[in-house]
């Protein structure tokens, strides 16, 4: 297995924060700031939420509009981010690139989920985030 890289993380949508940084960045926490969600086991953050959304929904991620970037300096414990659109870039003309798409409908399907896992972020709408991921 290959040394992790540099990449930036370009993404529309919320800023969940997590494991890294300790910090969750929606309301839904407990007196440690710890997610309090009843869906979340064992803090498989990518698997239980996947799986919850199937569950109450009988659809996958990707047929939700949304899915899962993680970020950060660790590659064992990451920050998420909830997607409506996003990559894993190392070029300004990539990042450039990415940031001219935009869909309506994008806003959307954010507004759709946050509800279904019981999110409140703490980011008052969706926006282009650009944050550092080691891959």
């Amino acid at each position: 297995m290959g040394a992790a890289r540099p990449f930036t993380l370009i993404a529309y949508g919320y800023d969940l924060g997590g494991f890294e940084s300790r910090t969750w960045k929606v309301t839904e926490t407990n007196q440690h700031g710890h997610l309090d969600v009843p869906w979340l086991v064992d803090d498989e953050f990518e698997a239980c939420s996947a799986a919850h959304l199937e569950n109450v929904t009988g659809r996958r991620l990707d047929e939700l509009g949304v899915e899962f970037l993680c970020y950060g300096t660790s590659l064992l414990n990451h920050d998420w981010v909830l997607a409506a659109a996003g990559d894993y870039v190392v070029t300004e003309q990539e990042r450039h690139a990415l940031k001219e798409q935009q869909c309506d409908a994008w806003d959307d399907a954010l507004a759709r989920v946050l509800p279904l896992l019981g999110f409140t972020p703490l980011q008052p709408a969706p926006a282009w985030l650009e944050l550092a991921a080691w891959l």
